[in-house]
């Protein structure tokens, strides 16, 4: 591959009144190519193209605005506050290498902990058993946050 200066000097050179065989020694390329180079400078096809980027449904700049405002708002919140889908926020936001991740509210832990005693039979076991149960549960549970529920003091434990 060959850049465009390259390509506009090889064919500089020869319009210059050089022979083939001093092109191919100099440049080595074939009359073929020179021709080929010759009429894509005359079409203007190595020109300098203006790339313009494409309008976007979301700017970005307001869409981190957006997030410096409100941190921690969900695709749906921002999909409304930009009159699109919480899918092309996504997409934005993956363009911008940001990503967004939610977790559901936690769920009411203290009557499930109740119940999963009562089916494990922990009830009335010594002390390590019970230590053991709840540090397994800690780590199934951890994105939840088990401390802002009150902790059981009766039922036996």
């Amino acid at each position: 591959m060959y850049s465009n200066d390259y390509k506009r000097r090889a064919v500089a050179f020869k319009d210059e009144g050089h022979t083939f065989k001093e092109l191919k020694e100099a440049f080595t390329i074939p009359p073929e190519t020179y021709y080929v180079w010759k009429e894509k400078i005359e079409n203007g096809c190595y020109d300098r193209k203006i790339i313009r980027e494409r309008r976007r449904k979301i700017d970005k700049n307001e869409l981190k605005q957006a997030l410096i405002e409100k941190p921690d708002a969900y695709l749906g919140e921002l999909a409304e506050q930009f009159g699109c889908t919480a899918a092309a926020v996504f997409y934005a936001l993956k363009k911008l290498n940001i990503t967004r991740k939610k977790r559901p509210l936690p769920i009411p832990i203290r009557p499930f902990l109740f119940d999963w005693i009562k089916i494990r039979g922990i009830q009335g076991k010594k002390p390590q058993t019970c230590l053991r149960f709840f540090a397994n549960l800690l780590k199934l549970f951890l994105p939840v946050y088990l401390f802002s529920c009150p902790i059981p003091q009766a039922h036996g434990i």
